[in-house]
């Protein structure tokens, strides 16, 4: 990756960001900040992943509050019995007292303060150097200022020369302004006002929370003539630990090691970063969406940290976060890792898997309330220590949460063929995600396997009455966790005693539900006003995904887990008959139907993913357009609805943004869909690539089994693939020429001819291979990535421009 390409996909500010949601965003995995305010004053707004509220009502200590009696009053028509025992929890959140409940937390602000105020300002966000730097102009000269975030440890360092007319400005710790809900949960959880202390050169914000908690924002600054260097940290921790001396003790390691070490260590990092992979696309916004997308990604999740939440570290300024900003695994949590395996950066789903596993044993307790036996259950939102969050009921207790989760750990292993993970990690998990399932399973008259109880997420409000059988999510959840525990025993030391009956339950587990698509059923209402001799359509050709058996989509809806089967499960496989092809196509179709009225941000990159697996380019272009043209703040956050003072005229919902980061995760992984799919061990190059893009390349995107791919598309025609084969796995290529073409051995030196619809060849381990079509030349065969000619406007889309544009 050249900084060049980098440079053309930085975040401009030509104009002031004057709201939290615009500002240019930075992070290191452990702490982050948002830098907005036109410098009267120059706002940070500060966040940490060590801050969290994490006390919660125990839903274990009403012994009603189980599956067996719940299912039992919804079965004996105790509705309103049903309703008290199943939100009892919920409910007190909107009293006047609510109790406290896990959430991250508003920290407050570092505000740089100038005597006047700047007539002008501009700043850009280096993405190759996670780097802001900045100008304000004031009547009497200018003042200029970077800033990072190191990423070795838990410092910001911020620099700030002054034109000799300018004075130096003032740095002010404080909370930032709150609403009125959040001056509510405040008093009601009984926090203490933060302590200020003040001394030459270092400013200190303290403040006790939650359950014998603490956390301390010291800034100190050091002065040389017109320049000031101001380091801030953000230390949390129990009660007594002292946590400002910790961030004094952090402060003065990093003065110690001065700007230029701390510059040199945070950039090296980035660069290994940004070396990683690399694509390049004729659609310069698409681009240059993914390059930012990537960059929040490694900001918000490192190894060693947490995984990222709903905000990841730029919690909302002066309220409580949306929901809470804590981990939400109905899909929000899921989606956010999509983009790391293809984009060849593994390394930063390594919180993902830690967190879960560490919190296995707190899982088994929620089991042990809600099944009565110790079955580990990840409930639908939650803290980072599994502390259950009373959402919506109905996704809180199912089993279809953990098994999503799983589903991560098993991409892990596909993509990195690692198999001490397997063996230490993905299968042990996933073994005890399977669990629950396995413990509700009930066999019918119908000879059958059944899953009873459970629900569609985000469907029907989240009422209790709701609960049903067999949805097409938990379907699909529990095929793809037999599926996978089965494939994983090739790769154990020995045959799991369980996989018999294992397979005995695949077996028999009744089929997904179907229904007739939107464009069938207005068909039928409209029958008998057809022309005479018209040809009536065939139900069984009009059959798409319903949500469970007896429920069809009945409208527009934002959560697409009908359909997961597809993406991201791929157990559901148009590449594999002609039936599951026309269902997919179907239940595409009915999506379309449906509209997209009740969608928000998300739902558009998922709808392209989906659209992505199913061959249909330009569908998956359309999702991702309606998505960058309808759903993107300044600086790319996701604000998930419609302005209600500018509409996007794509969702009905309206109102202030509420920001989340998933979407733009899941963009980034559907723009890599478009370039590169290797579900059930076929690698493919731009399988769905948009017509409208003639030319695109990517360098190093990571495929299932361990290779990495390389490609070049001249012309709609490509031109070269290479594979690298870290683990030396056998590899299956779809044929990507259209002819023969030629297989070189980079390693060996070996060279031969290969045809057919799909390439086969055994590798090697770190062998690299080059296949490329016969007459394809040097040129078109260079691997390396340049930057694009491209004009003023088709570079740096992001930020904010002089003539109003983002």
């Amino acid at each position: 990756m050249t900084i060049g390409i980098l440079r053309q996909h930085d975040l401009l500010y030509e104009r002031a960001p004057m709201c939290w949601l615009d500002g240019l965003p930075l992070a290191n995995g452990g702490i982050g900040a948002v830098i907005w305010g036109d410098g009267a004053p120059l706002i940070f707004t500060l966040d940490s992943y060590d801050v969290w509220e994490t006390r919660t009502l125990w839903p274990g200590d009403d012994p009603r509050f189980n599956y067996a009696n719940l299912r039992r009053l919804k079965e004996e028509g105790r509705i309103d019995e049903l309703y008290e025992v199943a939100l009892r929890r919920r409910n007190t959140r909107f009293t006047e007292s609510p109790p406290p409940h896990p959430t991250r937390l508003p920290l407050g602000r570092m505000e740089i303060r100038w005597p006047g105020t700047p007539q002008e300002f501009s700043a850009r966000l280096d993405l190759y150097r996670a780097r802001v730097s900045g100008r304000l102009g004031f009547v009497n000269g200018q003042a200029a200022f970077t800033s990072f975030v190191c990423s070795a440890r838990n410092v910001l360092v911020l620099e700030i020369h002054c034109d000799r007319a300018v004075p130096l400005p003032e740095v002010i710790l404080r909370p930032a302004p709150v609403d009125d809900f959040s001056r509510k949960l405040l008093r009601s959880w009984k926090y203490p006002e933060p302590e200020f202390i003040q001394e030459p050169n270092r400013r200190t914000l303290f403040r006790s929370y939650g359950e014998r908690k603490e956390y301390s924002i010291v800034a100190e600054t050091v002065h040389s003539r017109r320049k000031m260097t101001v380091f801030m940290t953000i230390v949390a921790g129990a009660e007594g630990d002292d946590t400002r001396a910790r961030a004094l003790r952090l402060l003065a390691e990093a003065r110690k090691a001065g700007v230029p070490t701390l510059r040199a260590e945070h950039e090296a990092k980035w660069a290994a970063f940004w070396g990683k992979s690399a694509i390049q696309l004729p659609d310069s916004r698409m681009e240059n969406l993914y390059y930012v997308e990537q960059y929040k990604h490694h900001c918000c999740s490192r190894a060693g940290s947490l995984p990222v939440s709903l905000q990841g570290l730029w919690t909302t300024d002066g309220a409580w976060p949306s929901w809470r900003g804590n981990y939400t695994d109905d899909m929000n949590t899921e989606m956010n890792y999509w983009p790391v395996y293809a984009s060849n950066h593994l390394e930063d789903a390594e919180p993902l898997y830690e967190m879960y596993w560490r919190n296995l044993p707190y899982h088994r307790k929620i089991g042990a309330y809600w099944y009565g036996k110790e079955i580990a259950i990840v409930t639908g939102e939650h803290g980072p220590g599994g502390e259950p969050f009373s959402g919506l009921f109905t996704d809180e207790h199912c089993p279809s949460a953990g098994v999503w989760i799983a589903h991560h750990f098993w991409l892990h292993w596909q993509y990195s063929q690692d198999e001490k993970f397997l063996r230490e990690r993905a299968y042990p998990f996933m073994k005890e995600m399977v669990q629950g399932y396995l413990h509700i399973l009930e066999k019918r008259p119908d000879g059958k396997l059944h899953i009873p109880f459970t629900d569609c997420p985000e469907f029907f409000g989240g009422r209790p009455d709701q609960l049903g059988d067999d949805t097409n999510y938990d379907l699909a959840l529990l095929r793809f966790l037999l599926q996978s525990l089965l494939a994983a025993q090739p790769h154990l030391s020995s045959l799991d005693p369980d996989a018999v009956r294992w397979q005995e339950i695949q077996a028999n587990l009744v089929d997904y539900p179907v229904a007739a698509t939107g464009w069938f059923s207005l068909c039928e209402f409209n029958r008998g006003a057809e022309p005479p001799g018209a040809a009536w359509p065939d139900l069984k050709d009009h059959l798409c995904l319903a949500l469970r058996a007896g429920d069809a989509l009945p409208l527009s809806h934002r959560h697409h887990s009908h359909l997961m089967g597809i993406y991201p499960l791929g157990v559901i496989d148009p590449e594999r008959s002609d039936g599951e092809r026309r269902l997919v196509e179907n239940s595409l179709n009915d999506l379309i139907f449906k509209g997209t009225g009740e969608w928000c941000g998300f739902s558009f990159p998922w709808a392209a993913l989906i659209a992505g697996r199913a061959g249909k380019a330009r569908m998956a272009h359309h999702f991702l357009r309606l998505y960058c043209d309808g759903f993107l703040s300044a600086n790319t956050f996701n604000v998930n609805i419609a302005d209600s003072q500018d509409p996007n005229g794509m969702c009905a919902a309206q109102g202030e943004p509420i920001m989340t980061l998933e979407a733009g995760f899941g963009a980034a992984a559907a723009i890599l869909e478009m370039l590169l799919q290797s579900q059930h061990g076929v690698i493919r190059v731009f399988p769905t690539c948009y017509s409208g893009w003639k030319n695109a390349a990517f360098f190093h995107l990571r495929a299932e089994g361990a290779f990495l791919v390389s490609a070049r598309m001249i012309d709609r025609r490509v031109r070269f693939v290479e594979i690298v084969s870290e683990a030396g796995r056998h590899c299956r290529v779809r044929n990507p020429f259209g002819a023969e073409c030629v297989l070189k051995d980079l390693s060996g030196g070996k060279t031969r001819r290969l045809k057919g619809e799909v390439f086969e060849f055994p590798t090697k381990r770190s062998g690299m291979y080059l296949l490329t079509s016969s007459d394809c030349t040097d040129v078109e065969a260079d691997r390396c990535l340049a930057p694009l000619r491209r004009s003023a406007h088709e570079i740096n889309w992001f930020g904010l421009k002089r003539d109003g544009a983002q």
